[in-house]
């Protein structure tokens, strides 16, 4: 079983290192798919190292990749939150995860170095160190805290999902494209999480080379892989720009595709509900349905077909949502309704319905009802 194990870790490490040079490979590449690139091929190595561990290949295998894998370890965890966060929130920011995760890799591996080849004991040498410490655990003493170290990263990767998981079911959802997307990343963290636990457990009972082991590591890198799969299918910020910036002398068929995207978005879906909408976020949402939509496409068409910028043209939505409650459920305060329609406080929702208006939400409610 250890073999059929170590095969499958191989073969799923193999295949994140292949997506995530796929994705570097591209001409175009922005953050979010440095993040997706580095995030598969860390995944690809911390696996591998489980891999030749679990088949039993020759000790300086193991110890070659058992270096790599810890500092592969420590940085995929902030990459891996970014991700997840990044597949329900695309127009997120996403610079800090890039240099958290490489200050962490560089930690890990001058950690790596510094022990095996700097304070190496005159009776060891570097790979019976690095199999002792990061594979089969049989430490010494004098190793115990570079061992407690090791445990770091499998917690760590918890952690991140817990914290990724949370932020997750506290975003408003709003549209139903929205809420699937959300069921769908929760059920795929799940077994990438109960994968971890088994990894960590493992790993305290200092046998690496179990079958909990390989059984834990197979269900990270479905885990992993299926999200991958799932913003290929859902969010498209991995995938290429089908075609360049949109302006009035475009196709007649690309105009057409993004005003009827757009109206679906807010007359059915009403993602304008959203309180963290942006463009980016919203340009990714209308690529949901087919083609690729820019969020300098989205912008050009919303000024260009309603004279309004971005903020505007979704503030405008919300007022008009909101005046209807206003008049219509009298038993809802003003600020029920200002976060029921996507503004975050009740000052924002004033100053937009004032603009919109000119008149205050209390004065328009107040306000007699006009003939038909």
């Amino acid at each position: 079983m250890l073999t059929i194990l170590g095969f499958a870790a191989l073969l799923g490490a193999s295949q994140a290192m292949l997506l995530g040079s796929a994705v570097i490979l591209r001409r175009r590449r922005s953050r979010p798919q440095l993040i997706l690139a580095g995030m598969m091929i860390l995944l690809g190595i911390w696996q591998c190292q489980t891999a030749f561990s679990l088949l039993a290949l020759p000790d300086w295998i193991v110890a070659g990749a058992s270096i790599l894998h810890f500092p592969a370890m420590l940085g995929f965890a902030p990459l891996f939150y970014a991700y997840i966060v990044l597949l329900f929130f695309p127009g997120q920011k996403s610079q800090w995860p890039i240099n958290a995760s490489l200050l962490m890799s560089c930690m890990g591996l001058i950690i790596c170095l510094w022990r095996l080849f700097i304070t190496t004991h005159d009776d060891s040498n570097w790979i019976h160190i690095a199999i002792a410490t990061w594979s089969r655990i049989d430490v010494r003493s004098a190793d115990r805290w570079l061992w407690y170290l090791s445990l770091l990263p499998r917690p760590l990767a918890v952690f991140s999902g817990g914290l990724a998981t949370v932020r997750i079911l506290s975003a408003s959802t709003g549209a139903p494209r929205r809420v699937k997307l959300r069921r769908l990343t929760l059920l795929l963290l799940f077994p990438g999480m109960i994968g971890t636990v088994l990894s960590v457990y493992a790993h305290l009972s200092h046998d690496l080379r179990s079958e909990t082991h390989g059984w834990g590591a197979l269900l990270i890198t479905l885990s992993v892989i299926g999200l991958y799969l799932l913003d290929q299918r859902y969010n498209a910020f991995t995938r290429p720009v089908a075609y360049t910036d949109f302006d009035a002398n475009r196709s007649v068929n690309q105009r057409e595709y993004v005003r009827e995207a757009l109206q679906r978005a807010m007359q059915q879906d009403r993602v304008y509900r959203l309180e963290d909408l942006t463009i980016n976020s919203l340009a990714a949402l209308l690529s949901d349905e087919g083609g690729r939509i820019t969020a300098r496409q989205l912008s050009e068409f919303i000024n260009s077909e309603y004279g309004q910028n971005f903020n505007q043209y979704i503030n405008a939505l919300r007022v008009r949502e909101a005046c209807e409650m206003l008049r219509g459920r009298p038993d809802r305060s003003i600020l029920q309704i200002a976060l029921e329609v996507g503004f975050n406080s009740k000052s924002t929702f004033h100053a937009a319905f004032k603009t919109c208006m000119h008149m205050s939400p209390g004065e328009y409610r107040k306000a007699p009802v006009s003939g038909n």
